[in-house]
C-alpha cells in the first residue's frame, strides 16, 4: 500500500510522463489513475492467460483490487482523532496539527489543473469571510508540482484564506491522495468530522454550513 508521500511521487511521475498529451482539465482526479488502469488491464490479462478456464475476468479484477487495496483501504474514520500533519504555508510558516486545538480546521486539497477544485473556491472564500472570527482555520493546500507553484500562488491571491504547499508538507496521516478535491474537517477537540477521501468530493456553501457551522458553535 502506498503512503501519501509515495503516492504523490507516483502522481508527479505520471504527470511528467504524460506531459506531451495533457489530460483534460475537467478530470477530477490525479492522472496517476491512468497508470493504475493500465496495470489493472495487464495483470488481468496475465491472470486470464494463466487460468483461462478457472477464472473469469470480473473475478480476476476483484482479486486484483483485494491485492492492491482500494483507495479507501487506509481511509480515516470520522469520529476518531484526526491525523497528525504539518502544512508548509505559502508565507513560509508551518501549521502543525498540535497548534489546532480549540479551532475548527478545514483542510482543502486542490490543484491548478482540477476544474472542480477551482469551482468550489468561491464558496470556501465566502464561508471563510463569514466565519473566520469564530475560531475557523481554513487552509487550501496545493498539490501541484513545483513548476505549477507560481500559478497556484497567483490563483490564491484572489482568496483571503491561507495557502499551503503540498509537496513541502507532511500529509501522510491523511492516507492516499487519490482524488482532488479533498476536504477534511477537524473539530475543536481534534476529532475528524469529515473524511475528504470518502463521499462527494466537492463542497459548496450549503455543505459547509451543514458540516462546519455546528462545530463552530460548540465550545
Amino acid at each position: 500500500m502506498l503512503d501519501a508521500a509515495s503516492d504523490y511521487e507516483l502522481y508527479s511521475a505520471s504527470r511528467q510522463a504524460c506531459a506531451s498529451k495533457p489530460f483534460p482539465e475537467t478530470l477530477p482526479m490525479p492522472p496517476s489513475h491512468l497508470l493504475c488502469r493500465l496495470l489493472c488491464r495487464l495483470l488481468c490479462r496475465l491472470l486470464w492467460r494463466q487460468f483461462p478456464r478457472q477464472i473469469s475476468w470480473p473475478a480476476g479484477l476483484f482479486a486484483l483490487l483485494l491485492l492492491i487495496g482500494s483507495p479507501s483501504a487506509n481511509a480515516l474514520e470520522e469520529g476518531q482523532p484526526g491525523p497528525a500533519f504539518e502544512i508548509a504555508l505559502a508565507d513560509g510558516k508551518v501549521f502543525k496539527s498540535g497548534e489546532a486545538r480549540g479551532e475548527v480546521v478545514v483542510i482543502n486539497l486542490w490543484a491548478t489543473w482540477c476544474t472542480f477544485c477551482r469551482e468550489e473556491m468561491p464558496a470556501l472564500e465566502s464561508y471563510y469571510q463569514q466565519h473566520k472570527g469564530e475560531g475557523l482555520r481554513l487552509i487550501a493546500v496545493s498539490m501541484d508540482e513545483a513548476d505549477a507553484e507560481a500559478k497556484a500562488r497567483e490563483i490564491m491571491q484572489a482568496y483571503s484564506y491561507p495557502a499551503g504547499i503540498g509537496r513541502q508538507s507532511k500529509l501522510k496521516g491523511f492516507g492516499r491522495i487519490w482524488r482532488l478535491p479533498m476536504t477534511f474537517v477537524i473539530d475543536r477537540q481534534g476529532i475528524l468530522r469529515r473524511d475528504g477521501s470518502a463521499g462527494e468530493p466537492k463542497v459548496d456553501l450549503a455543505t459547509l454550513e451543514k458540516q462546519v457551522t455546528p462545530l463552530l458553535k460548540r465550545d
